[in-house]
């Protein structure tokens, strides 16, 4: 915790007791990812989630979504393969076409060495932000009186607002020479009550719906101007056009940081669409085909796009669905290698406690944002970066002076004020935990949206009705008093924490064949789970590994087969604690093949021998096993319950799902050419020299026909002859 934020944290302790005891930041270090909502469990009243017109919605739980098992499987007569044409995404053309579904994350520990690009950090980040931010001389001075350099300054586009992009574009110039970091939010339309031509109204489209339009809407310069845009096309291409050109602007080269979208499982926001609803599916889709656009233009391939936050609580009737639901959802249906980032909100409530239901706003705010943390993690988005780009705490409108109305607004003030400094210490704790999910940047909503007007902050500014008063006293005072230092860094964009060495419970086990030693955690995940078989010899030591691809970084160690990592996070389930390496995808991608081009199957459906396994989606996928290798994928597995055989969630957690189909290709020292087939975590391969004879089916019998290839040494890349074992 930076000096000036524990000296300020000190000017709130006299108002504590009357606040209804909220916790000092420093006590999160006993706080933990589970306490804050246990505390939220305890109570028993609701909060509002941050709207003064909404109805009171109760903090969210925060139960992870159970994983979804591979239905049982039993091989059938024939040997025959199915067809294996593979579908693949939209493109980063008008992908007008129906959502194409990804694979859910089915562990804790899928995202243990997700591959996907990570940029790193840029130079001078610092966790405040606001939203809001109008990118003008102006509004980006009134953002830098509050703001510290390279703050978040926030502001939403409209795919309606194509006349306008190069006044958008400058701003973004604007606000990288205020020294602030520009985040866009690209929403669809505009929420005013005009139409596009085949009626479709735009109020509340926060994302495209599905459909033809007709022709593109384009607000004109001018009260309520509208016209067309171009010519043809669906939602969706309208949509990319208007990205399209946005990234086309000068000026646009400065913005790095894109949110799509915002909280899609209210039906404000869904007007466009059939019954107020979004589908999980739609939304990811319309999320990858703005990514590819974005990272295909010229300066922008290493950009972070964000998926736009739901908005957090339980289901209210027709006008707002589970934040919860919503959120597994999404991350159902984008793996983590998809996903660039994740926008989340968090709100306190009223400021005063016995305005919510007993509860201090921050100890409302830490269990909504935690609790929504821990769903990511769960979901297998534990390296998935995380910004928070909405979070307030309530006040009242002013009043008349001397009534009851101006005196509770006179006591709530100087509590929004400790509420901002709580709530930027418990987020700069969180971050500086190891082995805690980090979060890149909390910004405030809202700076200046009158609107919103129990939580902007234009009042608290000289001038204001609110105004004056020290850092104690005043919301305004007291980011700027944060600010005066350089404020709390920004949180890490590489997902958990430093790499943690994990308790050894046992004495390691070495070997002689390599010369290396497994220490007693990974040791006793190699007797139980596998031995030699499913992990071969170590042919490295244990220590701090750097994923190339993600560029995270965490204790593991390699052996011949696969990759051993520990994960503190995931060590109240011993299951997962230590997880396997996804070395599966990466050797898929080395040979060529995608490993997220699906085969149409439903997963459980069988065809002679063989069957489809896939994970849970928005529609049929997967890949068929066959014969062998599917007696294989169901035989073996990690041993979770003691119990004999092998469960589903067992061959998962040691092979995963399929990631192509049979295919031939060239593996080993020599190059020789196999029948193989790509798995998330291991290449299981075809030994027709160990065949042995074969059974009334015509099939191998012999143990060692099917093996797991040597992914350690190949991904780890080893050299043959460079390790021994490799």
């Amino acid at each position: 915790m930076t000096v000036r934020l524990a000296r300020l944290m000190s000017l709130f302790l006299p108002l504590t007791a009357c606040a209804g005891g909220a916790a000092a930041p420093e006590a999160l270090d006993g706080l933990g990812s589970g306490a804050a909502r246990d505390a939220g469990a305890a109570a028993e009243s609701v909060i509002p989630r941050g709207r003064p017109a909404e109805v009171p919605a109760e903090v969210p739980g925060t139960s992870a979504g159970a994983s979804a098992e591979v239905p049982g499987t039993s091989a059938g007569a024939s040997a025959e393969v199915p067809g294996t044409s593979a579908e693949r995404a939209p493109g980063t053309d008008a992908a007008a076409r129906l959502p194409d579904a990804r694979p859910a994350a089915e562990t804790p520990e899928r995202a243990a060495a997700v591959e996907v690009r990570r940029r790193p950090l840029p130079p001078g980040r610092r966790l405040m932000g606001l939203h809001d931010v109008e990118f003008t001389p102006a509004g980006l001075a009134v953002a830098r009186e509050a703001l510290p350099a390279g703050g978040f300054a926030m502001r939403v586009v409209y795919s309606t607002d194509l006349d306008w992009l190069p006044a958008e574009a400058a701003g973004a110039v604007r606000a990288v020479g205020a020294s602030l970091t520009p985040v866009v939010r690209l929403d669809y339309a505009r929420p005013d009550a005009s139409a596009y031509a085949d009626g479709t109204p735009t109020a509340g489209a926060s994302l495209p719906p599905p459909g033809d339009v007709g022709w593109c809407l384009a607000r004109r310069d001018g009260p309520g101007a509208l016209g067309p845009s171009r010519d043809g096309g669906t939602h969706l291409d309208c949509y990319l056009h208007f990205v399209d050109a946005l990234l086309a602007t000068p000026g646009a080269e400065h913005a790095h940081d894109w949110v799509i979208g915002n909280e899609f499982n209210l039906a404000v926001e869904a007007r466009a669409f059939p019954g107020g609803r979004m589908e999980a599916g739609w939304i990811a889709a319309v999320y990858r085909a703005v990514r590819a656009r974005i990272h295909a233009a010229p300066g922008h391939a290493e950009d972070r796009v964000f998926l736009g936050a739901v908005s957090p609580g339980p289901a209210q009737g027709d006008r707002l669905q589970s934040g919860d639901e919503t959120l597994r959802a999404l991350l159902a249906a984008l793996s983590p290698a998809e996903l660039d980032g994740l926008a989340l909100h968090a709100y306190g409530g009223w400021v005063r406690p016995e305005d919510n239901g007993g509860w201090p706003a921050i100890d409302a705010f830490r269990a909504q944002l935690f609790g929504q943390v821990d769903l990511v993690d769960a979901a297998g988005h534990a390296r998935t970066p995380l910004l928070l780009t909405e979070f307030s705490a309530l006040v009242h409108p002013p009043a008349a002076p001397g009534s009851p109305g101006a005196e509770r607004r006179a006591d709530e003030i100087p509590r929004l004020a400790r509420f901002l400094i709580d709530a930027y210490a418990t987020v700069e704790t969180w971050n500086g935990t190891p082995g805690r999910h980090p979060l890149h940047g909390a910004i405030y909503f809202t700076l200046g949206n009158a609107a919103f007007a129990s939580e902007y902050l234009t009042p608290y500014r000289a001038g204001g009705a609110d105004a004056g008063g020290d850092a104690d006293r005043n919301p305004w005072a007291a980011l700027r008093a944060l600010a005066a230092d350089g404020g709390p860094p920004a949180g890490p964009l590489d997902g958990r924490g430093p790499c943690v060495e994990p308790p050894q419970g046992r004495a390691p086990r070495c070997f002689d064949e390599t010369g290396q030693c497994l220490p007693g955690v990974f040791a006793e995940v190699f007797e139980r789970d596998g031995g030699l078989s499913a992990f071969g010899f170590p042919v490295a030591p244990a220590g701090c590994l750097t994923d190339p691809v993600t560029g995270y970084t965490f204790f593991g160690q390699w052996l011949q087969r696969q990759r051993l990592e520990y994960h503190p996070t995931l060590a109240g389930d011993a299951r997962y604690a230590v997880s396997l390496g996804l070395l599966g995808r990466s050797a898929a991608l080395e040979a060529g093949l995608d490993p997220d081009a699906w085969e149409t199957c439903a997963p459980g459906e069988r065809r002679g021998a063989c069957e489809c396994l896939g994970p849970p989606a928005d529609r049929p996928i997967g890949h068929w096993v066959c014969g062998e290798m599917l007696e294989h994928w169901r035989g073996h597995g990690r041993q979770f319950d003691g119990r004999p055989g092998v469960t589903p969630e067992e061959s998962l957690a040691l092979q995963g799902y399929p990631v192509s189909p049979e295919v031939e290709v060239a593996v080993g020292r020599d190059g020789a050419r196999r029948r193989v087939q790509f798995f998330e975590r291991v290449r299981l391969e075809r030994h027709e020299e160990n065949c042995g004879p074969r059974d009334a089916a015509g099939r191998c019998t012999g143990p060692d026909y099917i093996l797991q290839g040597l992914l350690g040494c190949d991904v780890g890349g080893f050299a043959p002859g460079s390790r021994r074992g490799c």
